[in-house]
């Protein structure tokens, strides 16, 4: 989801990961949200998903604002992305530690949006790895916060009172989440960048299980990496998939969005993580599709009969999207789509 700043100077390269063998601890049963003791946090919940397996499933209003995941490998552990916030990232590094009892070697960040990033510092001595084009859009992302981190501030600060100041908008608890998340989190940020790159696939060979990070290109930004359990027949999707909720794809490109869901439903993968939204199945990346079509459909009826923007927002929206959360992208999709017809062919 946009709420970013990224990039960066890439080194390329692949490397390959071979832990050995530590006895694990016994999980709960796949989806039950997992309690340590009285260790929580207000802003995400774990869901096992498998043996070693965790979904961190960003709560409403908190300061997650994506959703992460940790997977054992065998002797250290691999996260998928950081949230907005360090101290939160923090909370689940020592959520996931707890719970693994072995470090974590490397993280994956799927995207350059500020939400999937901003908590890389947290992980210390881990390998943080992206594709080359995801490390080239943060590196620019870095330098802004910092060489003009009040800039940052200041823009952050202003959205927030604008977003207190309409407490009736149904998306203000997303919204306030994030700049009040992205302001505490600016006085002791360090913009970590990724320091593996790869660009079509890097995979993770475990004791316990082999991951692969896989890009197909950019659909939702330039730049889209999951991560898939080939044995599990699960992946972390990122913002390649919205469950839900309203995805964002102002930053993206609709042709390739579609041409790499095909690509990721011929998977087969049974149970997808999203970017955004609770846990979902193959059954969602049709209907991100057909959201995104049907947006696709409001423009061109505009088009045709000279009307705008707001003849298309006017459309009713269609099921079962009428009861997605985070309607406000509405608007932003629309007008990325008005300025970006398709090109013919």
């Amino acid at each position: 989801m946009n709420f970013a700043h990224a990039g960066a100077a890439p080194k390329a390269g692949r490397r390959r990961v071979e832990p050995g063998q530590i006895p694990i601890l016994h999980p709960k049963p796949r989806g039950h949200p997992v309690s340590i003791g009285s260790l929580t946090s207000r802003h995400f919940t774990l869901h096992e998903q498998g043996d070693g397996i965790y979904a961190a499933i960003a709560s409403d209003g908190g300061w997650a604002i994506c959703n992460a995941g940790a997977v054992d490998l065998g002797d250290q552990v691999l996260v998928f992305d950081t949230f907005v916030n360090q101290h939160v990232a923090e909370e689940f590094k020592s959520m996931v530690t707890q719970l693994i009892r072995k470090p974590v070697g490397y993280v994956l960040n799927s995207h350059f949006h500020s939400d999937h990033v901003k908590g890389n510092q947290a992980f210390e001595g881990a390998r943080i790895v992206a594709t080359t084009k995801t490390l080239e859009v943060m590196a620019k992302s870095k330098t802004r916060y910092d060489t003009d981190p009040e800039s940052v501030r200041k823009d952050v600060q202003e959205d927030l009172e604008s977003r207190l100041a309409h407490p009736e908008d149904p998306d203000s608890l997303l919204f306030e989440g994030y700049d009040r998340g992205h302001l505490d989190g600016l006085p002791t940020l360090r913009y970590t960048l990724p320091e593996v790159t790869f660009d079509d696939r890097m995979t993770f060979h475990g004791s316990k299980r082999t991951a692969e990070a896989i890009t197909y290109g950019g659909g939702h930004t330039v730049s889209d990496s999951l991560l898939y359990l080939p044995e599990e027949r699960l992946a972390f999707m990122g913002d390649l998939l919205f469950v839900g909720c309203h995805p964002y794809i102002a930053d993206g490109n609709p042709a390739e969005l579609f041409r790499i869901l095909d690509k990721v439903e011929a998977l087969d993968a049974k149970v997808l993580v999203p970017g955004h939204g609770p846990v979902g199945s193959p059954e969602d990346l049709g209907e991100n599709r057909g959201y995104v079509e049907e947006l696709q459909r409001a423009v061109e009826e505009s088009r045709r009969s000279g009307s705008g923007l707001e003849q298309a927002l006017a459309r009713p929206v269609g099921a079962p999207f009428e009861n997605w959360k985070w309607h406000a992208f509405r608007r932003d999709n629309l007008e990325f789509l008005f300025s970006n017809p398709p090109t013919a062919g």
